[in-house]
Order: structure tokens, then sequence, then C-alpha cells
């Protein structure tokens, strides 16, 4: 509460002191004109306190008399909320968990509708948005059915590429070592085959070529010496 009157204030100047009674001690109190101008204007007070123990003993005081009693929708256990609150929410719960509870009961999640290939019809639920099953899919290619001319048929250069990447696709999905196999050398590796993809007839399949059985980890330098020649690696 204010002592001064309205015409006091504006004669004054902003560092003068202005006098006031504490809302919650009732003790006489100075504070400068611009801090009242101040917390009147950013915050909206219109009580004001000697200190801030006082005012935080004045709002829980003045909270309790704001308060009812109200039961959980879910578990209908008696819990304490403001009369604000109970006027905004028509629900209330005692904990996020009936709160879940309850608007799960009431809103159920949506149950995945069952999927069908467009060209077989076979059952795909559950494969995320697929709308064909893998053996209509023609972007899947089952590699244990393609044959080694096939793949240089496709190609006029650089015939094996394509074998050894798919490779590497595999040896590093199979979690196999990442190091050197002859020297330990992990900073980086060069997937080989043991058995040179030149060296298969046409009729082998691209899975037995790159079977991992055939495949190796090789540093750079261990690579070119297994190439040439010096390097003697046996099928493992």
């Amino acid at each position: 509460m204010i002592i001064s009157t309205e015409q006091e204030i504006r004669c004054k100047k902003n560092k003068e002191l202005l006098e006031f009674v504490c809302d919650y001690c009732t003790k006489i109190f100075k504070r400068s004109k611009k801090r009242y101008l101040d917390k009147k204007r950013l915050c909206g007070q219109k009580n004001q306190f000697c200190s801030g123990e006082c005012h935080n003993k004045f709002k829980r005081t003045h909270s309790q008399l704001n308060d009812i009693k109200v039961h959980c929708k879910s578990c209908n256990k008696l819990i304490t909320k403001r009369i604000s609150k109970k006027e905004i929410n028509k629900n209330h719960f005692c904990s996020r968990s009936c709160s879940a509870t309850y608007n799960n009961s009431i809103n159920p999640k949506r149950k995945k509708s069952k999927r069908t290939c467009k060209k077989c019809n076979v059952d795909i639920t559950g494969q995320g948005r697929k709308t064909i099953c893998d053996n209509c899919n023609n972007f899947i290619i089952d590699w244990s059915k393609v044959t080694f001319a096939e793949i240089k048929a496709k190609r006029r250069y650089q015939k094996n590429s394509r074998i050894r990447d798919l490779s590497r696709n595999i040896y590093y999905k199979s979690g196999q070592p990442q190091f050197c196999f002859n020297c330990g050398y992990d900073k980086h590796i060069d997937v080989c085959h043991i058995i040179a993809v030149s060296s298969f007839p046409d009729s082998a399949v691209v899975s037995e070529i790159n079977s991992l059985s055939n495949l190796i980890a090789l540093c750079k330098n261990c690579h070119w010496e297994f190439d040439n020649g010096y390097l003697s690696l046996e099928a493992k």
C-alpha cells in the first residue's frame, strides 16, 4: 500500500523516496519513485512488500485461499488445484501417467491397416510404405541368380567394377574385421578377392564370386604386394 497521494507522486523526482506500508507485515518502508513506477508498468504489481520474504509469505497464504480439492479423472485420487486452473481445464490428473492412460483410452492409437502388394497381393503389412513386395520390385536384384556373363554384357568399360562395389557392401555389412589381414593397419582398407574375379568362368554367379570366404581386407601396400605376387594368401 502506498501512503503518498497521486499528486505527491507526480511532484516528486524519480530518485526521491516514497513511503509505503507492507501489505503483509504492515511495516512502513521507503522506495524510489522510479522503482515503484517500473514495477507498476512492467509487472502490474499493486501490492507492495518490504522484502522478498514478505512477498513469498503473502503469495503462499493468498494461493491457499484460491486452492480447491478435485478428483483425478483416471485414478480418482484427491488432488489440490488452483481455482483458475479448474475453470480452464475440464479434466484433472494427479500425474502424466494418469493423463496418458485416460487420453489413450478415449482416443486410441490408429491400428495399422492391412497392406498387400499391388502386383501379386502378398501381405506386406508392417514393412513401411511399400506398395509392392521385394519379389515384384525390379530394383531389388537377386545376385544368386545373376551370372558373371550377364554383368560383363551390360558394361564395355571396367566390367568388374560392379562386382567390386557389391563386394565392399557385403564385407562391411557382415561385421568382418576392419583392418589389414596381413599387417593390422586400420586407417584405410581395400576389400580384395582372394581368387581373382577374372579367373571365374562366365557361368559363375555373383554371390559365388563375392562370398565372404573369398573376401579379405588389406591395406594399400599389402594389396599391391598381393596383386604382384609378393604376398600369398589362402582362401578362408
